[in-house]
């Protein structure tokens, strides 16, 4: 009998590990996941949105970043077709048009664990937009007066962005442990945070011999986030 796979909650996920990306200017921004663009079920996976419009954003995925930012992102697995290019796009304009908010003031981000060739060559071809890769995994687009980007989680550094290249479910042990230690070096965990942060690095060397659980990485995102609240408070 096939073993039925684990239903795992990589959204959520998602908008932690943009949090965390972006933690240096936690104080400018505000994020907003699962945002409701009507009181229909229509949702945009994360919005961010500057608090001050002038704040400069040093971080490669948020080079392109105006006052409001969509993003949009697809579980590993999945993609974005040409047509959630063109759904989330008519998100960005309800958004400016329930909102009040100039279209040229905002921005769109589609995040995705592989090459998205069918839809750059879409977007190249008839659209007639440029595309270029503007860092390992980013593409920016333009042409139109949305800036677009269009990420490749996978070919992102793990230096720059260590949350989204990691949020995988695809991870060897050796990278959970450097998720790990990440996280205790980012928070300056207490004595017993770091004694659960070890115990976590010792069930990764165990996970050698067994399959990698995705959960264990989602678990270190949702745990760090909790410290990062925790120690602003």
């Amino acid at each position: 009998m096939e073993q039925e796979k684990p239903n795992i909650a990589w959204h959520p996920a998602f908008v932690e590990a943009i949090q965390l990306e972006l933690e240096d200017y936690r104080e400018n921004l505000e994020f907003i996941p699962e945002f409701p663009l009507t009181a229909e079920p229509l949702k945009i996976d994360c919005v961010v949105i500057k608090k001050k419009k002038d704040v400069i954003i040093k971080k490669n995925i948020a080079a392109i970043f105006r006052e409001i930012n969509l993003l949009e992102y697809k579980s590993p697995g999945d993609y974005i077709s040409v047509e959630d290019f063109y759904k989330v796009y008519g998100y960005a304009c309800l958004y400016a048009s329930f909102r009040k908010i100039h279209v040229a003031n905002m921005t769109i981000s589609f995040v995705e664990s592989r090459y998205p060739k069918k839809l750059l060559a879409h977007l190249k071809r008839i659209r007639k937009f440029a595309v270029e890769k503007t860092s390992p995994g980013i593409y920016t687009v333009t042409g139109d007066i949305l800036p677009i980007q269009i990420i490749d989680s996978r070919k992102l550094s793990a230096g720059e962005n260590l949350w989204l290249k990691y949020l995988s479910n695809e991870l060897d042990p050796l990278t959970l442990i450097q998720v790990s230690n990440e996280a205790a070096r980012k928070d300056k965990l207490t004595e017993t945070q770091r004694a659960q942060s070890a115990r976590r690095r010792e069930l990764a060397n165990k996970a050698v011999l067994v399959p990698m659980e995705t959960d264990l990485v989602l678990c270190e995102l949702l745990k760090l986030r909790e410290l990062c609240e925790k120690r602003r408070q």
